[in-house]
């Protein structure tokens, strides 16, 4: 293999990686987004186990490898 090839073929390897991130990244935001929404409700209206049930399904909606038990654990 030249040395071209090589080059390209790390390069390849590296936007994967960078797409990869990017992916990351944006799947956080999107939790982010959504905990945010919930900060922005009145707190003192609704309950913690309200609050806490709240963050669990709209981080497991939106980021589906994560479990019920996880996020709770997480809390």
């Amino acid at each position: 293999m030249s040395f071209e090839e090589k080059l390209n073929r790390m390069i390849a390897t590296r936007d994967k990686q960078v797409l990869k991130l990017e992916e990351e990244l944006e799947e956080k935001n999107r939790i982010i987004e959504e905990l945010t929404k919930i900060n922005e409700k009145s707190i003192l209206a609704i309950g913690r186990d309200e609050i806490k049930e709240e963050i669990v399904n709209r981080v497991t909606g939106i980021y589906p490898e994560a479990t019920v038990d996880f996020v709770s654990e997480l809390l």
